[in-house]
């Protein structure tokens, strides 16, 4: 096998000749393998980091079908965002191993791929009817170190269950602010989401007992049911 002689070329040259290589998949490493790295090099031509549609073609295999380079596309998109990186790219080539379901679920809910999820993250890769209480439950115990935002690390420690598991009362979790009181809106945090306003509203006004609009704890009178479910 001949060696790479594109660092040899002109500059102008070399964007096609890579396109080149990575159609014909004959631009390979000295152990005989193909160098899927340099592949996705070659195939970014807007150097954005990541591969469109278009771009993510030109890597598959001369004549395939628009259906089904669509299909492999969208198989290499771990994180559903429409686009393909390069470690999704690795992946996809068997070039390094596939992420574990939990590791996959992190991507996903990673929208803008930083390495680390906010609240806001969580709560749009949430099932549709969970609670915000539930979400903040769920947020808050994954966040180990409390910084407002959720590792890899820390994910794949909630995941397994190696969090801390003592209860947090569902006022604490409706009160977002932090006042010691719950306006009508937190108060719909422990409904489900999609849960009609009437309901939401009728049930607190029965709960407000002195009219001001906000509820204390004594008005909210948790009980039993002052914990969320473990």
């Amino acid at each position: 096998m001949k060696n790479c002689y594109l660092n040899t070329m002109p500059l102008r040259l070399r964007l096609p000749a890579l396109l080149a290589f990575a159609s014909s998949l004959a631009c390979l490493p000295a152990h005989g393998q193909v160098d899927n790295n340099a592949i996705f090099v070659a195939a970014d031509i807007d150097v954005s980091g990541s591969l469109s549609l278009g771009e993510f073609t030109t890597t598959l295999k001369t004549g395939i079908g628009a259906a089904a380079a669509l299909k492999k596309f969208r198989a290499a998109d771990r994180n559903l965002n429409g686009s393909v990186q390069l470690n999704e790219f690795l992946i996809f080539t068997g070039t390094i191993p596939a992420p574990s379901k939990a590791e996959t679920e992190f991507e996903i809910i990673d929208d803008n791929a930083n390495g680390s999820v906010t609240f806001e993250e969580f709560t749009d890769n949430s099932k549709p009817k969970f609670s915000i209480v539930k979400i903040r439950r769920d947020f808050l115990r994954a966040d180990a170190n409390a910084d407002g935002s959720i590792t890899l690390a820390e994910y794949l420690s909630f995941k397994s269950g190696a969090y801390d598991h003592t209860p947090i009362s569902i006022f604490t979790l409706a009160d977002v602010n932090e006042d010691d009181e719950i306006d009508p809106i937190e108060f719909g945090y422990s409904y489900p989401r999609g849960t009609s306003e009437a309901k939401i509203i009728a049930r607190f006004q029965a709960k407000d007992q002195n009219d001001d609009g906000v509820l204390t704890r004594l008005e909210w009178n948790p009980g039993v049911r002052g914990r969320v479910s473990m």
